[in-house]
């Protein structure tokens, strides 16, 4: 990319054709390791305290001759030279999630200014949703909101649409996931998904009207069919048709079409927690491969998004911006993902020792393991 930087510039064959302390890719280097301190401490960082330190206002003008998704394609070529080898019965196995950013206050932004009603003040956040490899703990894509008009689940959508698997892919997700719109999606793809149900009980479950068995445990199959036609013989046969209103999001059906039906099918599990909770899983997994106790394996493999994504935020100083313009937020998402990537990849060759039996297993400390990958990058920069 340093070569062909032109590639990556606002104005091809202008930005970075002279000799500067910080060409393009130094440019890259810097802003893929900066961390929670000021423009200038970070400089001084990175040149080691030399005297041909740059000034904070050469960087952000460099900085500003950057191509948006400059970021985002190095962050995806750099995954590309390293391909997942872990596979759960065959398939890969990915997670999505989403968590919120907060930026530096502008009130004048109505997109992402929030006014808290619990006293705490105002303030600026994006919405992140993320798509993660669970097996290697990589991030594979992202997808940038800002705060007051995200959507998770469209954000899914527009991941799974530029996500091309090699392999067979489960893509698990929670309960904010359990809509009709999701599903139907997932049926119009390559992909199988498995999704944590909201429970039959909840006011907002989408599944409190279909006829399910009353047991603690089962196994099933449901089908019926979505249409935007309220009249009576579709409401009278819950169990066939469920009605849905214009104002509820669903892309296969437009908003005054009374005559589409879109056929929904997926398989229903549910088993128990605890003396009074129970978990519901929806998914298009055959029972064939993988049973209940199969899906409550995979399910649990969620929960490595959110570490992931609490590592990536506070480890890595995913929260630290150094700007407000939304161009420069958007480059330090993506190049704290790209810098987080490289740090798991380095903590996967670490071996460890499982010959020698001890009472607890023994894992691999990811915090300690970024600390040292970042240290180390900072010496082999470019």
């Amino acid at each position: 990319m340093d070569k062909h930087a032109y590639l990556f510039s606002k104005r091809p064959g202008i930005d970075f054709s002279r000799r500067t302390k910080l060409p393009f890719g130094k440019m890259l280097s810097l802003i893929i390791n900066m961390q929670g301190q000021s423009i200038n401490k970070e400089l001084r960082r990175y040149f080691h305290y030399s005297s041909q330190v740059p000034k904070a206002s050469a960087f952000v003008q460099q900085r500003s001759k950057i191509l948006d998704r400059t970021f985002e394609f190095l962050f995806k070529e750099f995954n590309q030279c390293f391909p997942s080898p872990h596979r759960f019965h065959g398939y890969d196995i990915l997670a999505t999630d989403g968590s919120d950013f907060d930026i530096p206050l502008d009130p004048s932004n109505p997109d992402t200014f929030i006014t808290n009603c619990c006293n705490t003040g105002a303030f600026n956040q994006y919405h992140v949703s993320f798509l993660f490899n669970t097996f290697d703990r990589r991030f594979i894509d992202c997808v940038i909101h800002p705060r007051n008009i995200y959507n998770e689940n469209t954000a899914l959508y527009d991941m799974m649409k530029r996500y091309h698997p090699k392999n067979k892919t489960i893509i698990i997700a929670d309960r904010n996931y359990s809509y009709f719109n999701t599903i139907a999606h997932f049926q119009q793809s390559d992909f199988y998904y498995l999704i944590r149900g909201k429970d039959v009980y909840d006011t907002n479950s989408i599944f409190k009207c279909c006829d399910l068995p009353d047991s603690e445990k089962f196994d099933v199959d449901i089908s019926f069919e979505l249409t935007r036609n309220q009249r009576k013989k579709y409401r009278e046969h819950p169990e066939q048709y469920k009605c849905l209103n214009s104002k509820v999001l669903f892309d296969f059906i437009e908003p005054d079409d009374r005559n589409s039906l879109f056929p929904v099918k997926f398989r229903m599990v549910k088993f128990k927690l605890s003396d009074d909770s129970y978990e519901y899983l929806l998914t298009n997994l055959s029972r064939d491969e993988f049973s209940i106790h199969d899906l409550k394996e995979l399910y649990w493999k969620r929960w490595k998004i959110e570490t992931a994504i609490d590592k990536y935020k506070y480890d890595i100083g995913a929260v630290n911006f150094h700007s407000k313009k939304r161009e420069f937020i958007i480059q330090e998402i993506w190049a704290r993902m790209i810098l987080y990537n490289y740090c798991i990849l380095l903590a996967f060759q670490i071996p460890v020792n499982h010959s020698v039996k001890h009472k607890y297993e023994r894992q691999i400390s990811y915090t300690d393991a970024i600390d040292i990958a970042e240290n180390i990058y900072i010496h082999i920069r470019i």
